[in-house]
């Protein structure tokens, strides 16, 4: 996780987080990890594999109320969400300070060529891009990292 820049103490939230995947390396870097699961299924695993050391939110991106303190989000959230979850972190009085996601390639280069998801003071860039063997199943779609973060002032 040293490429997202969290560590000890970050508070840092879990889109889609899944079975845990990504939740468990932001655990390991001493952050405080919110895990935004949807399907109840996958949130009561979540709370039976974490326990306590994660905050597990069975909830709809559109109805959770983000943190206005600075948090990060390291993500590989489902794909047909991706446009209405960069509204909502990046929208104003958002705390975002930095954002890791899981993205199909195309929508990457939408970001970054005109088509913006994202609100002013924050900025996209491919981080890496991730092979198809990656994923389980392997992937269809190439896939990237982007970075979403905040301008420096200045």
């Amino acid at each position: 996780m040293t490429a997202s820049s969290v560590g000890e103490g970050h508070l840092v939230v879990d889109v889609g987080a899944g079975n845990g995947a990504i939740t468990r390396r932001l655990l390991e870097t001493g952050a405080r990890v919110r895990a935004i699961e949807l399907h109840p299924g996958r949130a009561e695993r979540l709370r039976s594999r974490f326990g306590a050391r994660v905050r597990v939110i069975e909830a709809d991106l559109e109805c959770w109320h983000w943190p206005t303190q600075p948090y990060y989000v390291v993500a590989n959230p489902p794909f047909g969400m991706l446009a209405a979850l960069l509204r909502r972190i990046t929208a104003p009085g958002s705390g975002l300070v930095q954002a890791h996601l899981v993205v199909p390639a195309h929508f990457a280069a939408r970001c970054m060529h005109g088509v913006s998801y994202l609100r002013s003071p924050y900025t996209v860039g491919v981080v890496c891009h991730l092979p198809p063997h990656a994923f389980t199943p392997t992937a269809t779609t190439r896939t990237v990292v982007i970075c979403v973060r905040r301008r420096r002032r200045g």
